[in-house]
């Protein structure tokens, strides 16, 4: 299994995509994907990932834990990007070329000034890690 962090320019676009190759039998996504009866809406929830980052622009990062099998399904989806990944145990994920960038622009790690209950300032530092498997 590997760590891989994700980033999505247009999350409309991926979803699009997604729904696009659901039934596309060369690359055989419907094992990673899931069809709400109901609406039709197709996800792919059977990823194991940390709790999705989302921009206003609509860009998100997830670091997903995926097998060979479903790394070959994510890197065949043109709306999604491989951006870096995370070693069990390590301190920081490994980036890739202009990944950090990409994952900054959707989740700061700048720091930030807010009150507390009694109305003293704080300053917040955000983790540079928005989540790990353990």
């Amino acid at each position: 299994m590997k760590d891989l962090l994700t980033y999505c320019g247009n999350i409309q676009a991926l979803r699009d995509e997604v729904a696009a190759k659901f039934l596309d039998t060369e690359w055989e996504f419907h094992k990673f994907l899931v069809q709400d009866e109901e609406t039709g809406e197709v996800t792919a929830s059977l990823l194991a990932q940390t709790p999705i980052r989302y921009s206003v622009e609509g860009r998100t990062v997830a670091l997903c834990r995926v097998s060979d099998e479903q790394e070959v399904f994510l890197l065949a989806l043109d709306s999604l990007e491989v951006i870096g990944s995370h070693t069990k145990g390590a301190q920081n994920y490994t980036f890739l070329a202009g990944g950090q960038v990409k994952m900054e622009s959707v989740y700061s790690t700048a720091p930030y000034i807010t009150q507390d209950p009694d109305g003293v300032d704080v300053e917040i530092t955000p983790p540079v890690m928005f989540g790990v498997f353990a």
